[in-house]
């Protein structure tokens, strides 16, 4: 199961799982918290540095497969955009 799979990955990076929704899961790293939100096969991350991350689950020892990675447009039903002030 692809879901199970990213949730270990994501947890031996150190994030855990939400008390309140078990597929978003955070961590603190360097006074900043960081998110990971799923839903089967789709990814939202919010953090400081999300290329990076997305580098961390493409190379070994994770091998993922990821497509469609970038600024968040449409996620789960919802759009989303910037303002000018972001």
């Amino acid at each position: 199961q692809f879901g199970e799979l990213l949730a270990a990955c994501i947890k031996e990076l150190g994030f855990k799982p939400s008390k309140a929704e078990s597929e978003i899961f955070y961590r603190e790293k360097n006074g900043i918290y960081e998110y990971v939100a799923t839903y089967v096969n789709d990814l939202c991350l919010v953090m400081k540095d999300p290329v990076a991350f997305l580098k961390v689950l493409q190379s070994a020892p994770y091998n993922f497969k990821l497509k469609g990675s970038g600024p968040l447009e449409f996620h789960l039903g919802c759009g989303f955009g910037n303002d000018e002030d972001g």
